[in-house]
């Protein structure tokens, strides 16, 4: 009686060539396979150790850690042309925004955008009055809101606004270029 090889694949083994290659498949990264043959069968070679995983592993690592950085200060940095927003905590809550105040706060502001406010110059407005009666030299309060206002500097090549609120005793500061 002549016996005849059972046409299954035998019980834990993988094909001999997966996805059609010509070459042994070669885990560089994963885990080594299950034990390639069942028990009592013929043993292959396993897989190479795990060259690479060393350098996938530190390259993961430095991706994780860039995106978990926060590049941006602020979000306003994002757009193009307008600085981050400074806050400046004064000792006390004025009853509104005094122009004095104000325009020394924008200097300052000029400062911590890397501007240096020895190269700009606050150009004269003189169109909005202060709350106490007093006309603003370099203000430009905003009608809706007189603690919020606009000053200008200019170093003869280009302008710069600066743009004051006054809330409680905080003020916000941003400086913006001209389109």
């Amino acid at each position: 009686m002549k016996t005849t090889p059972n046409p299954a694949a035998p019980p834990n083994r993988r094909p001999r060539f997966p996805l059609g290659a010509l070459a042994e498949f070669v885990y560089p990264c994963c885990a080594t396979p299950a034990f390639p043959a069942a028990v009592g069968g013929p043993r292959r070679l396993l897989a190479p150790p795990m060259k690479n995983c060393a350098q996938i592993s530190l390259v993961v690592a430095v991706l994780l850690a860039c995106s978990a950085c926060d590049f941006r200060k602020n979000a306003a940095s994002v757009r193009l042309g307008i600085g981050e927003q400074h806050v400046v905590a004064l000792p006390d809550s004025p009853k509104f925004l005094a122009e004095e105040v104000a325009l020394s706060a924008a200097r300052v502001t000029l400062d911590l955008d890397r501007l240096w406010r020895t190269n700009w110059t606050p150009v004269a407005d003189g169109r909005t009055v202060a709350p106490d009666g007093r006309r603003d030299e370099f203000l430009a309060r905003n009608a809706a809101n007189p603690n919020r206002g606009v000053i200008t500097f200019t170093n003869g090549a280009g302008i710069r606004f600066v743009s004051v609120e006054l809330q409680t005793n905080l003020l916000f500061l941003q400086c913006s270029r001209s389109k």
